[in-house]
């Protein structure tokens, strides 16, 4: 069977929730089937990347131009429609998203912003991923005055857009029930990782962790929040805390680097270092939906986590179980400062956090659930 997987990023290197998810799919699906892969490129650079998917899939790729989608944006307000979708409009795209729908049994096509480019939704299934309208709710909370006025006028075209979507498809995948409960008709599929064996010995110090990419608005202000609200309180308590932030894009906090007790590296290539380096890993994101996968791997190495309801609701890990939850400043603290002074409850928390991850968030877990969604919807057989 032939399967059309559109995406609006290559899905490769994986640095993003949606890459990986996009890419373990395709390389689950390509056991058994031909798979062809449609993506925007956004840089020639990017083409070095295509020898890694060809491994899985044929690769198909459109270079987005650098100013035409400014220009798409700027017509999309008029017409009522989301700027992530006017963004992505492009001719070639769509003729060459037509032309490999016609020759396929099966469309998959990740995020609201690339569903204008299905052509047949009999046989098309929309990854939302998440939920964007429930991303932009949360989003408006914190957000600067320019963003907040962005999301504003944002928010009634994603919403109605979303209703398009919801009686347009009757096969839609999101990340997490949150999101089902925020879109309606859904099916859960989650996002896993690559199990890691590692034997982690706690460091019994009071280094702190946290890894994103420092490009997105939901990390940028969870770091903010963290260092501006919760770490005074921590080091009143633990004067020698120091604070580890790993991530690509780290501009708009490096202001932050002129302290001693926060370290900025920027991309590493090996995480490993740190993660075992550190005692507790905090995750203080108060927006955003989906799955964060950033939570996921810091269980699976056995670093116990401190973070917040709506980071959580996704991955369901259970409160002061194998996970603490905490959605204001003192609390949250409070739950770092206990887990740094306690390494019983420490190895506690980590052996239970690790369980969860080997239990439930494999990959080969989670594409075995994308191939009974597949089958059940398509009479797909593997």
């Amino acid at each position: 069977m032939k399967i059309l997987y559109i995406t609006h990023r290559l899905p490769y290197p994986l640095y993003k929730g949606g890459k990986l998810r996009a890419f373990h799919h395709i390389k689950y699906l390509s056991k058994k089937h031909d798979v062809i892969s449609l993506s925007f490129i956004y840089d020639k650079k990017q083409l070095k990347y295509i020898n890694k998917l060809k491994k899985y899939c044929s690769v198909v790729t459109v270079l987005l131009p650098k100013l035409r989608p400014y220009l798409n944006c700027f017509i999309g307000i008029f017409m009522n429609r989301p700027l992530r979708v006017s963004f992505l409009r492009n001719k070639e795209f769509r003729r060459k998203a037509l032309n490999l729908t016609r020759n396929v049994d099966l469309v998959i096509i990740q995020t609201l912003r690339m569903s204008q480019y299905c052509f047949n939704p009999d046989k098309t299934i929309i990854d939302l991923v998440d939920t964007p309208s429930l991303w932009i709710k949360r989003a408006i909370q914190y957000a600067n005055l320019f963003w907040k006025m962005v999301w504003l006028l944002e928010f009634p075209s994603i919403y109605f857009y979303e209703k398009k979507i919801h009686k347009k498809f009757d096969k839609v995948l999101v990340s997490s029930k949150m999101d089902k409960r925020a879109f309606g008709n859904a099916i859960v599929l989650k996002i896993g990782i690559k199990i890691k064996n590692i034997t982690r010995k706690d460091p019994q110090n009071n280094n702190l962790l946290f890894v994103g990419n420092m490009g997105y608005h939901p990390n940028i202000d969870a770091m903010n929040y963290f260092i501006k609200k919760i770490l005074p309180i921590i080091k009143r308590e633990i004067n020698n805390v120091k604070l580890y932030i790993i991530g690509i894009n780290p501009k708009k906090i490096l202001r932050f680097e002129r302290r001693k007790d926060v370290i900025i590296t920027g991309f590493v290539k090996n995480l490993d270092e740190y993660f075992l380096k550190c005692s507790v890993f905090v995750a203080p994101l108060r927006m955003g939906c989906g799955f964060q996968i950033k939570i996921l791997e810091a269980l699976n190495y056995g670093i116990p986590v401190v973070t917040t309801s709506i980071a959580n609701q996704g991955i369901e890990a259970k409160h002061k179980n194998s996970i603490f939850l905490a959605d204001n400043p003192l609390d949250f603290a409070k739950y770092v400062i206990k887990l740094l002074k306690d390494k019983k409850l420490r190895n506690k928390i980590s052996s239970n956090g690790k369980e969860i991850v080997r239990k439930n968030y494999s990959w080969n877990k989670i594409c075995t659930q994308l191939e009974k969604i597949l089958e059940e919807k398509y009479y797909l057989k593997f």
